[in-house]
């Protein structure tokens, strides 16, 4: 299973504090993307994560 795999993976069974630090993560990884292609692979990882979290929790689920 690839990182980015693992990562999903852990959005669909972990609690919500620990999704949250997941986008936390992928946020971070943005900042330090080294070129456009790694900042798109997070960018599409990050939107993957949030929508994992509203499917699980609701609208707004970052946020409460």
């Amino acid at each position: 299973m690839t990182p980015d795999q693992n990562t999903m993976r852990r959005a669909v069974f972990e609690s919500r504090a620990a999704v949250l630090r997941l986008l936390e993560t992928a946020t971070d990884q943005i900042a330090t993307a080294g070129n456009a292609a790694d900042v798109v692979k997070h960018l599409l990882l990050r939107a993957a994560i949030k929508a994992i979290g509203a499917a699980r929790w609701g609208q707004g689920w970052e946020t409460t």
